[in-house]
């Protein structure tokens, strides 16, 4: 019984200590779940999102329980995968009502730099990827800015 009162309470500590970065990467990988593919993709699949919720949990905590014990550039690290896996999520589902598949992964391992760059020129300003863009940023902030600050806490 001891043994289980010390793994909660080390569990309860880091959470406590990383709790902006929980729920940030909570958020980013959650989110993309309830996207729905298809002719009903204006709506948002709720019941997808909270499985995502409970399904990433246990992935974010064992992050928190290694970013607790490293340093908080690890965690920014983390952060910023995390990030970019809900940006191309979301990109691929606003842009082309797709989600990132094995197919996708091939078709942008076989693209050269010409098509790469006419990509970019391509999508990089739409309204979509604006409102993604201010969506992150406001994610960042919350997770620089949000709760209180210790020493170990690095700015971008």
């Amino acid at each position: 019984m001891k043994r289980l009162k010390k793994l909660f309470a080390y569990l309860g500590d880091a959470l406590y200590k990383e709790f902006p970065f929980f729920i940030i990467s909570i958020i980013f990988l959650s989110i993309p779940a309830g996207y729905r593919l298809g002719i009903d993709s204006s709506s948002y699949n709720f019941s997808d999102f909270y499985s995502a919720v409970f399904q990433s949990c246990p992935i974010v905590l064992i992050c928190c329980l290694f970013v607790n014990k490293s340093s908080s550039f690890v965690g920014n690290i983390l952060i910023f995968l995390f990030l970019i896996l809900f940006v191309v999520e979301t990109f691929a589902f606003l842009q082309f009502n797709q989600r990132m598949s094995p197919l996708i992964l091939s078709l942008i391992l076989q693209t050269d730099s010409t098509e790469t760059i006419n990509f970019f020129k391509s999508y990089l300003f739409t309204v979509s990827i604006g409102l993604l863009a201010m969506t992150v940023i406001l994610a960042i902030y919350i997770y620089i800015y949000g709760g209180e600050k210790d020493s170990r806490d690095l700015a971008f």
